[in-house]
């Protein structure tokens, strides 16, 4: 999914600043650190209406508390309500509430005037909860009941937060020391794990949903960007796909009732959501059996050639007629080029492998880039894998470099 709409994953942070744990991202295993979570709770990136303890009650962060870079609580005198009354204290944040005794807080004095426990995951039954030096049993919340985008996505932005302020050829090294041929084949065997946990989460969603229903969910998604993917997801599940084709819904309207879970801020004016929605109500004005002329022209497409240099493919496969058909014939012209090209990768090419058996992973491979940042341009164009007329830019080297830096 960025999934629809991909970055360049590289989690390194040390060990004595942040411990890191591997959890099942949307396309395989990721690891995420505690210094992310703390991130999200800093810059209070989650929806505050859906915080809440685990026996239910709401909590307000009127201020998140001193980001704590030493020993000790993670954030020190946050001001919260909690089931409306007024709380102060210090907050910790944790992967899973078993933790708090891992670390032995439950013996440190230090961390007795913690007023809040921050976890990602809810606990397990029969899974500890925190308790003070004091012997104080510390409300807990859960911080993925709030969050808007999945664990995969947050790491997707903390990534990209990372690599803005450095200059792409820090992260060319290890490449740059390889012949190129050595750094075009590593690439590609990542970009074919890639593309083989894509295919198969796309088979497991098979099983669940309608191909055109399954295509409804994923195109919503795609539409969502990193941000709001979650978002538009929900609105997916709870607007079938007959609503829209029978025109039933209003986007301005759908926008307006999740008015609280935007993610908004930075959002280009081409990618604001209420735009997005209504773009995709304009392809079923358009094309009313889109998914279906979708799923036709996915399973026109041959295999073979992923060997083959990604300027001769596309010649000879007429790749450029077929960029054409897909936005113009398919999708009716309704759906920008970069949302139509992450769309290809991301949710048509895995779901007709994932059906048909017929392995497009040289379609996938040679593709459009689509939304990819420019930064992961820069960074391939630095180590020469792209550049020449005969290697543009493609999907499959950007998902080579996510691969790299995900092993």
């Amino acid at each position: 999914m960025f999934v629809w709409w991909e970055i360049w994953l590289f989690v390194a942070v040390n060990q004595y600043l942040a411990e890191v744990q591997e959890v099942q991202g949307l396309y395989g295993p990721l690891g995420i650190t505690e210094r992310m979570l703390q991130r999200i709770w800093k810059q209070k990136d989650f929806t505050e209406s859906r915080l809440r303890t685990l026996e239910g009650q709401p909590i307000r962060v009127l201020r998140s508390g001193s980001w704590n870079h030493r020993e000790g609580p993670d954030f020190l005198d946050a001001s919260l309500e909690i089931n409306g009354q007024p709380v102060r204290g210090d907050v910790e944040i944790h992967f899973r509430s078993r933790d708090w005794r891992r670390h032995g807080h439950q013996l440190d004095a230090n961390f007795s005037s913690v007023a809040l426990h921050v976890v990602v995951f809810p606990p397990t039954p029969g899974e500890a909860m925190a308790e003070t030096s004091k012997g104080v049993l510390l409300p807990t919340c859960s911080l993925l009941e709030a969050m808007d985008c999945s664990l995969e996505e947050y790491a997707e932005l903390e990534v990209l937060r990372n690599l803005s302020g450095r200059n792409a050829s820090d992260f060319s090294r290890t490449f740059l020391a390889l012949p190129l041929e050595i750094r075009e084949a590593r690439l590609k065997s990542f970009a074919r794990e890639r593309w083989g946990a894509k295919v198969a989460w796309a088979t497991s969603r098979l099983f669940k949903a309608t191909w055109e229903e399954l295509c409804h969910q994923l195109f919503l998604e795609v539409l969502g960007h990193p941000r709001n993917r979650a978002v538009m997801s929900s609105i997916a599940l709870a607007h079938p796909l007959p609503q829209w084709r029978d025109k039933l819904l209003d986007p301005d309207q759908l926008f307006a009732s999740r008015q609280e879970r935007w993610k908004l801020a930075g959002t280009r004016p081409q990618n604001h959501p209420r735009l997005r929605l209504r773009q995709y109500l304009g392809l079923f004005a358009s094309r009313p059996d889109w998914a279906l002329l979708a799923r036709e022209f996915g399973f026109s497409l041959p295999s073979g050639g992923e060997c083959e240099q990604t300027s001769l493919f596309r010649k000879q496969r007429l790749m450029p007629e077929k960029k054409d058909c897909l936005i113009n014939e398919v999708l009716g012209g309704a759906i920008p080029g970069g949302s139509a090209h992450t769309w290809m990768v991301d949710g048509l090419l895995p779901l007709v492998t994932a059906e048909s058996g017929k392995d497009l992973f040289a379609w996938w491979f040679h593709w459009f880039a689509g939304n990819a940042p420019a930064l992961l341009g820069t960074s391939l164009r630095g180590i020469g894998v792209i550049g020449k007329p005969t290697a543009p830019l493609c999907n499959g080297w950007i998902q080579g470099a996510l691969g790299s830096v995900t092993q």
